[in-house]
């Protein structure tokens, strides 16, 4: 089944730098104008990852069994991951896509998951016997996935893709991530709906500096043309 956009909206705001403070502001302002939108895409996020995994707790809890359907449950939230994904660049660039779509990724998925596990490998092993580098990693080939996800590369040249549009900027992201972290965690300790709000403002801030970094990027290191939804 193809793509459909079942709707135009304006399009995200364009950054002209990466400060928090900038990214912010535009965020929370593209925020309020699609505020359904991507609430429902999170609570669509959360009931289709979220179920599955509370009734293999519930019906199985540590069993061997458990941890084999956990493992399941990976590629299905990865799978559920690279269609919110679709979701969110197609709504910052002002194509609102039918929800349903979320669901709709199969001619993407066999190289979003070999890149997607790759990734989270590396950064894994990176935390866990030198912290510092497995940070380096996250933030210089965390682009990766939203490559694929974008229909800008095919495969494993997603990494250098990503590597080059991180040139230069992966302190920007460093920080960022950071401020909403700490964000997004106060407010969920203390004002449940302002933390929501907080995820919600800094998910789009990420994927505007998605687009601006896209932008920025050498044009020899985009092999593949932007990926249109019809």
């Amino acid at each position: 089944m193809a793509e459909n956009t079942v709707a135009t909206t304006a399009s995200a705001p364009k950054l002209t730098s990466l400060s928090v403070g900038e990214v912010f502001g535009k965020a929370w302002e593209f925020a309020k104008s699609h505020f359904v939108d991507i609430f429902i895409v999170i609570i669509i996020t959360a009931f289709a990852t979220g179920i599955p995994s509370g009734i293999v707790d519930i019906l199985f809890g540590r069993s061997a069994i458990a941890s084999l359907l956990r493992l399941v449950l990976a590629v299905w939230n990865a799978y559920v991951s690279l269609g919110v994904m679709k979701y969110m660049i197609a709504l910052i660039r002002g194509k609102k896509m039918d929800y349903m779509e979320i669901f709709n990724n199969m001619d993407k998925f066999g190289t979003f998951i070999l890149v997607y596990f790759i990734l989270a490998i590396g950064v894994g092993l990176g935390l866990v016997f030198f912290i510092i580098p497995g940070v380096i990693i996250g933030l210089m080939y965390g682009m990766s996935i939203l490559l694929v996800a974008d229909g800008k590369a095919n495969g494993l040249e997603a990494f250098n893709m990503s590597a080059k549009m991180m040139e230069g900027h992966k302190m920007e992201l460093f920080i960022y991530m950071i401020v909403t972290g700490v964000a997004v965690l106060v407010g969920l300790l203390f004002f449940i709906i302002p933390g929501l709000v907080a995820v919600m403002v800094s998910a789009v801030g990420f994927y505007m500096m998605y687009e601006y970094l896209l932008e920025k990027m050498p044009t020899s290191a985009t092999p593949i043309a932007p990926t249109t939804t019809k």
